[in-house]
């Protein structure tokens, strides 16, 4: 059966059935839940992104310490971050002091102001949405394509363009 919806301006079938951006509503969590942690470097444009099962502070200052060893020790790094009191432990403020990281709280409800958000949007159109993957891992395998399909090569020539133009030091 074909619906019909009318407007001032054409006349169209209209589709049938659920609309398909939506994830299931009776979909079951049969191997639980896990967290995306991401971070965004704004000057090379290169997104990182972990999977984790769960998200407190440990699990938070392991992802920092990983950040950490991939820049130079002699660059600043501005870790931006929302108000989760995990995400504020007296650890990862101690390690922050210690290895040149400066932790910078986004206001309360303004999440759109940390960049790295904007980068969540099309891992949930390209990765989740209307997905059911086995297991974790194939999640997992299905992230990291996206995140290499993101970082590619071609953003890796417009960096060494960059470098060059700008004498920066990597």
């Amino acid at each position: 059966m074909i619906r019909w919806a009318r407007s001032a301006y054409a006349r169209w079938p209209a589709p049938t059935g659920p609309p398909q951006e939506r994830q299931r509503a009776i979909y079951h969590r049969r191997h639980g839940t896990r967290y995306v942690f991401g971070a965004y470097d704004v000057h090379h444009d290169r997104l990182r992104v972990r999977l984790r099962p769960r998200r407190r502070g440990r699990e938070n200052l392991a992802f920092l310490a990983q950040i950490r060893d991939a820049i130079p020790a002699r660059r600043r790094i501005y870790w931006i971050q929302d108000n989760l009191s995990a995400n504020w432990t007296p650890d990862i403020r101690a390690f922050a002091a210690g290895h040149r990281i400066e932790l910078v709280a986004t206001p309360t409800y303004a999440s759109y102001l940390n960049p790295v958000e904007c980068h969540f949007f099309p891992i949930s159109e390209f990765v989740v949405n209307n997905a059911d993957y086995v297991n974790w891992d194939a999640f997992a395998f299905a992230l990291a394509r996206h995140v290499c399909h993101r970082n590619g090569p071609h953003r890796d020539k417009r960096i060494r363009i960059l470098e060059a133009r700008h004498q920066i030091a990597a």
